[in-house]
């Protein structure tokens, strides 16, 4: 089987339909290929991080007012210094309100796939029980439904569901 192909200006086209580019058009595409590849190149270590931006991303963290890089903020300020103070003080009970609050934004929604709830005991530690225990539980005024606080009771905290508590 032979094809006769004859050629109108940039395109070839063959005795069956099928087009081929001349070489023409196809060193063109070729050059702004390699062109744009280049520019691409170039533009990605353009926009790499410097040496100056690697200072500041490597530099030590200060969290909950500690860290090495605590005493860089505060920069001899007297206000900034007594608040990192006060949040190393309260580093702990930040802690724990952070741990209730992924307790509590992530169980409770497990537990009842399990026709379980989760309470809340008075010591902070957390108890399940069946769907109708917790209904005659709620009746008979043992457990009481709280909306979470935070910042160590200053602020409720609305991106929780309401916590069940056991009172004893």
């Amino acid at each position: 089987l032979s094809i006769i192909c004859t050629t109108h200006d940039t395109t070839i086209i063959c005795g069956d339909g099928y087009k081929q580019q001349s070489s023409s058009l196809y060193r063109r595409r070729h050059f702004f290929r390699n062109i744009s590849s280049i520019f691409l190149v170039a533009a990605s270590s353009c926009l790499s991080a410097s040496n100056s931006n690697a200072a500041i991303l490597q530099s030590g963290g200060c969290a909950y007012g500690e860290g090495s890089a605590c005493d860089e903020i505060a920069d001899g300020n007297k206000f900034i210094q007594s608040l990192q103070q006060k949040s190393a003080a309260r580093k702990e009970i930040y802690a724990k309100e952070s741990l209730d609050a992924y307790y509590m934004k992530n169980y409770p929604d497990m537990f009842k796939s399990m026709d379980r709830v989760l309470v809340k005991k008075p010591d902070g530690s957390y108890v399940t029980f069946t769907s109708e225990e917790a209904s005659d539980l709620m009746k008979d005024g043992k457990i009481s439904i709280q909306q979470p606080m935070a910042k160590n009771g200053k602020i409720t905290d609305l991106t929780q569901k309401p916590i069940m508590m056991l009172k004893e």
